[in-house]
C-alpha cells in the first residue's frame, strides 16, 4: 500500500508539474493568435486613425489654402474695381471740364476775353498760378457777365490763395 501510495503521489506530482509547467506554454499557445490579431488590429487602428488625422489636416491646409487665394483674388479684384471707378472719375471729370471749356470758349469768342482765358488754361497746364490768376481777372474784366468765366476765377483764385497763404507759412516757418 505504501508503494501504491507513493506512486500514486508521484504520478499526481508529476501530472501537477506538468499541467504547472505546461499551462504557461498551453495559454501562450491558445492566445497568441488571438493576441496577436489583436496587436494587428491595434496597429491597423492606429495607422488607419493617424492617416485619417493626417487627411483631415492636410484637408483643412488646402481649404485654408484655397480661402487665402481666394480672398487676395477678391482684394486684387477689389483694388482693380477701384483704380476702374477712379479713372472713370477722372474721365467723366476730364469730359465735364473739357465741355465747360468748350462752351466758355464759345462765349468768350464775342467778348474778346477769349485770348485771356487761352492764357490762363495754359498757365494752369503749366502749374504757373499767378499767370492764370492774371490772365482771367483780364478776361472777367473784359467779360464781366460771363458765368463761366466768374466760375472759373473763383476756382483759380482759390488755389492762388491757398498758395500765397502757404508761402507765407514757409516765410513765417511752419505751417498751420
Amino acid at each position: 500500500m505504501k508503494n501504491k501510495l507513493l506512486k500514486f503521489s508521484l504520478i499526481t506530482i508529476m501530472g501537477v508539474s506538468v499541467l504547472v509547467f505546461s499551462s504557461p506554454i498551453v495559454l501562450s499557445m491558445v492566445t497568441s493568435p488571438a493576441n496577436q490579431s489583436n496587436t494587428y488590429e491595434s496597429q491597423d487602428q492606429d495607422t488607419l486613425y493617424k492617416k485619417i488625422s493626417h487627411d483631415k489636416e492636410t484637408q483643412q491646409e488646402e481649404e485654408h489654402k484655397k480661402k487665402r487665394e481666394q480672398l487676395s483674388e477678391q482684394m486684387r479684384k477689389w483694388a482693380e474695381l477701384q483704380n476702374n471707378q477712379k479713372s472713370l472719375s477722372e474721365e467723366k471729370a476730364n469730359k465735364t471740364e473739357k465741355q465747360q471749356l468748350k462752351a466758355l470758349k464759345s462765349d468768350l469768342h464775342s467778348s474778346g476775353a477769349e485770348e485771356y482765358v487761352i492764357k490762363a488754361e495754359d498757365a494752369l497746364n503749366n502749374n504757373d498760378i499767378e499767370t492764370a490768376y492774371a490772365s482771367i481777372r483780364e478776361a472777367l474784366k473784359l467779360d464781366p457777365s460771363n458765368a463761366n468765366i466768374k466760375k472759373m476765377f473763383q476756382e483759380i483764385y482759390r488755389v492762388y490763395s491757398e498758395q500765397i497763404v502757404a508761402s507765407r507759412n514757409e516765410i513765417i516757418g511752419g505751417t498751420k
